[in-house]
């Protein structure tokens, strides 16, 4: 009987070397682990400034203009209609996005500025002109084709979906903010304000 009580010591005791060996193995590895960078607005910043002006959302315009000008036919009046196309583009500017970026447990929140029409660019080559009446007292034909150029982008601003366009801009952030972002935010949740 004794032999079994001093065997069942020696299993006992082994039993427990052996349990103070593994945990102390698993708090080595746990302590010997390398973390991740802290996760701060800094880091995240970091990863969105070097864009500076993310444009997010791109249309082409077709437009058509009619122009008339002057009050006497042949000698100062002028007038044509004309086609044009035209690229739209609307983002937001990420220029100081680090001091716009709050980590916090839960959660990190951005601040952005509200999306903009960061462009709108009239093709040249896209200009076609119809039904032109020329004035016999026009000699400015290169005025005349900057006119056409300014009148077809106040037609843009004027007739052209920048609201949607706007809009699609925003979910295109959002996307590829998540995207972006993701893997460095681990379980936080990610919240996106415009201001």
């Amino acid at each position: 009987m004794r032999r079994v009580n001093g065997m069942f010591r020696r299993m006992m005791h082994l039993v427990m070397v052996v349990i103070i060996i593994v945990a102390a193995l698993f708090i080595f590895q746990q302590i010997k682990k390398p973390k991740g960078p802290e996760l701060t607005s800094t880091l995240v910043g970091s990863r969105l400034e070097a864009v500076s002006e993310l444009t997010s959302a791109k249309m082409t315009y077709n437009g058509f203009i009619h122009s008339e000008e002057g009050t006497i036919p042949l000698l100062t009046q002028k007038a044509y209609f004309m086609t044009y196309e035209a690229d739209v583009k609307a983002g937001i500017d990420l220029a100081g996005i680090e001091k716009r970026i709050s980590v916090s447990d839960t959660a990190v929140t951005i601040d952005l500025p509200e999306i903009k029409t960061l462009d709108i660019k009239v093709k040249p080559d896209s200009i076609e002109f119809y039904d032109q009446k020329v004035a016999l007292f026009n000699g400015e034909k290169k005025q005349d084709a900057l006119d056409a150029i300014q009148a077809a982008e106040e037609d843009v601003t004027a007739k052209a979906d920048i609201e949607g366009l706007k809009d699609t801009a925003k979910k295109q952030i959002e996307l590829l903010f998540t995207a972006l972002l993701k893997d460095s935010i681990g379980e936080r949740s990610l919240v996106i304000n415009y201001k």
